[in-house]
C-alpha cells in the first residue's frame, strides 16, 4: 500500500440531517484511491468504523495537505503540492428515478464557495477567468445495497508552484487574485453547498430541476459557445444551450434543439457571451 502518513479525526457534528466525519492527514497517497480501498472493505487506521455500520444521513470526508499520487480523469494524474485542498466525500444515495451528473453539480458547489467569477468548465473542472483552479473525480458504487459513491476534488488554492514536475504550467487562486484562503472554512462551505444541492436532487427524484440548472448555466463556459460533441451515436456540432434537468447538454443545431448524452466536447472557436440560457 502507498505510505501515507497518519490519517488523524479532525472534525464530527450534525449538520443538518446527515452528520459530517473529516479525517485529516497532511500528506496522502490519494484521498480517491483510500476512499476505494476503505468501500472495498481495507482498514485505514485511526478512522474508526467500517462502511457497512455508515447509514445513508453519515458523510464521511478525507482531507490532505498534499498528495503523493493524485489522480485526473481517466489514468491521468493530478500535481497535488503543499497548499491546495485535496478530499474526497464518501456518501450514500438513494436509488433515484435519474442519475444525477454528480461532476457538474459538485463543481457548482465550489464555484458558489469559492467566488460569483468562477466558471465550470463541462464536465468536471473549475475555472477563475482563462486559468483552471482544479477538478473533479466521480466513483460510483450504485450496484451495493447501499449506493455508495466517492466525490473527489483537487483545488489548487494556497499553492506557489506555479509548474508541475513535468513542466506543465498549472495556476492557483493564491497566483491568479494574490490573495489565500482558509482552507478548512473553505471545505465546510463546499460542504454546506454540496448538501444543500443533494436535498434538491433527491427532492426532484435526481433531476436537476429549473433552479439548478440555471445556476449551472450561468457559469457553465460552453454555454452559448459553438461545440463540437461526441455521442454514442456519432458527433454533433451546434451551439450549446447548456444542460436541461436530465443532465444532458441541450445543442442546439438546424434541424432545432435537443438534448444529448455527451462523451467528449471542445469548444470550436470561443466568443464572449454573457447571457443566460435557460433550459427546455
Amino acid at each position: 500500500m502507498p505510505h501515507h502518513s497518519p490519517i488523524m479525526p479532525w472534525w464530527s457534528e450534525p449538520f443538518g440531517a446527515t452528520t459530517r466525519h473529516v479525517f485529516h492527514a497532511s500528506t496522502l497517497c490519494s484521498s480517491h484511491t483510500l476512499a476505494q480501498q476503505w468501500i472495498e472493505g481495507k482498514t485505514i487506521p485511526l478512522i474508526p468504523f467500517s462502511v457497512e455500520t455508515l447509514r445513508p444521513d453519515t458523510w464521511v470526508w478525507l482531507r490532505a495537505n498534499q498528495q503523493t499520487e493524485g489522480r485526473g480523469q481517466g489514468k491521468n494524474t493530478f500535481f497535488c503540492p503543499p497548499g491546495g485542498l485535496y478530499a474526497s466525500l464518501i456518501c450514500f444515495w438513494p436509488n433515484l428515478p435519474a442519475v444525477p451528473p454528480l461532476a457538474l453539480i459538485t463543481a457548482l458547489a465550489i464555484a458558489e464557495s469559492l467566488s460569483e467569477q468562477c466558471q465550470l468548465k463541462w464536465v468536471n473542472d473549475i475555472f477563475l477567468g482563462e486559468n483552471k483552479l482544479g477538478g473533479i473525480l466521480i466513483d460510483r458504487h450504485w450496484n451495493t445495497p447501499l449506493h455508495t459513491c466517492i466525490i473527489s476534488f483537487g483545488l489548487n488554492i494556497n499553492t506557489s508552484d506555479t509548474h508541475t514536475p513535468q513542466q506543465r504550467t498549472i495556476s492557483s487562486w493564491m497566483n491568479t487574485t494574490g490573495s489565500s484562503l482558509d482552507l478548512s472554512a473553505l471545505l465546510f462551505r463546499i460542504h454546506d453547498q454540496l448538501y444543500k444541492r443533494y436535498c434538491t436532487i433527491i427532492q426532484n427524484g435526481g433531476f436537476l430541476g429549473s433552479n439548478l440548472c440555471n445556476a449551472i448555466n450561468r457559469r457553465l463556459r460552453e454555454c452559448g459557445q459553438e461545440v463540437l460533441c461526441t455521442t454514442a451515436s456519432g458527433s454533433v456540432q451546434g451551439l450549446c444551450q447548456g444542460i436541461s434537468e436530465a443532465g444532458r447538454l441541450i445543442i442546439g443545431c438546424e434541424n432545432g434543439s435537443k438534448e444529448h448524452d455527451v462523451l467528449t466536447l471542445c469548444i470550436l472557436q470561443r466568443t464572449e457571451y454573457s447571457g443566460t440560457v435557460k433550459p427546455l
